[in-house]
């Protein structure tokens, strides 16, 4: 297959990075959906590869949410505590549990998502609460997700900072950012110790040119993203959001239903 027979994923890239950048969510969430239904590609290496393209997208979130100051970094530094470890176990399950099982908990995480964008009420107004126990449950849990299923962190974070902690909408997206980002790289490294202990890296080789490609847009896309993000009217975006998740949710159901695993 020729180098540039992946071109399109540089505007895949682009669209999905700005979507998930000014949400504040993993822009794995679409990737693997993208990679599972489209491109045919196995679950495990889906994962990986979703994973690994989230970092480049972040990193680059990072910086320009940085510069605009709208980080709260020590709730990101406590999130940050309770996620990692979290991250580390939901990548021995998926080394563990059946590719199947997998996808099948990442489309019901896809609608717990989904539902949760729909119920999103009242976050960013009235006076910043502190990281307590639940926002540590909901941390851990977020973690476990993107360990296992390449997504869930930036999602419950948008719960956790908006909702509960009433941070403000810019401060919700830009913390969460950084919180992903970190979190996506401890993913990606413990993946990749397990895939050269394992069948090393032939899993994902196939799909170099797709990665640099993807790199390339949610790059651009990253710097969309930030912008949007302070822009954006956030209610309408959270339905539109939902039903776009709900939909992907649905279709893969059928995919795996009418063509199998």
């Amino acid at each position: 297959m020729s180098f540039f027979s992946f071109w399109y994923m540089f505007f895949v890239g682009i669209v999905i990075a700005t979507i998930a950048m000014s949400a504040g969510i993993g822009g794995a969430t679409f990737f693997v959906p993208f990679f599972l239904l489209v491109l045919k590609i196995p679950v495990r290496s889906a994962i990986v590869i979703g994973i690994f393209i989230e970092i480049f997208g972040f990193a680059a979130g990072f910086y320009n949410y940085r510069r605009m100051k709208q980080i709260d970094f020590p709730l990101a530094w406590k999130t940050l505590f309770v996620a990692l470890p979290s991250v580390v176990v939901g990548v021995v399950l998926n080394r563990v549990i059946n590719p199947t099982v997998g996808e099948v908990i990442f489309i019901l995480a896809l609608m717990i998502i989904a539902t949760q964008f729909l119920l999103l009420r009242g976050g960013g107004d009235g006076e910043p609460r502190q990281f307590d126990f639940i926002s540590m449950l909901i941390a851990a849990f977020g973690g476990l997700l993107l360990g296992f299923i390449s997504t869930g962190l930036g999602e419950s974070n948008e719960y956790s900072f908006f909702s509960r902690l009433k941070r403000s909408p810019p401060i919700t997206a830009g913390t969460s950012v950084l919180v992903v980002a970190i979190s996506a790289i401890v993913a990606t490294t413990a993946q990749i110790i397990f895939l050269l202990l394992g069948s090393g890296l032939g899993t994902i080789a196939p799909y170099v040119a797709l990665i640099v490609y993807s790199v390339l847009g949610v790059l651009v896309g990253a710097k969309l993203g930030s912008i949007v993000s302070n822009r954006v009217e956030k209610e309408p975006f959270r339905r539109w959001l939902s039903v776009v998740l709900y939909v992907v949710a649905i279709v893969s159901i059928l995919r795996i239903v009418f063509v199998g695993p």
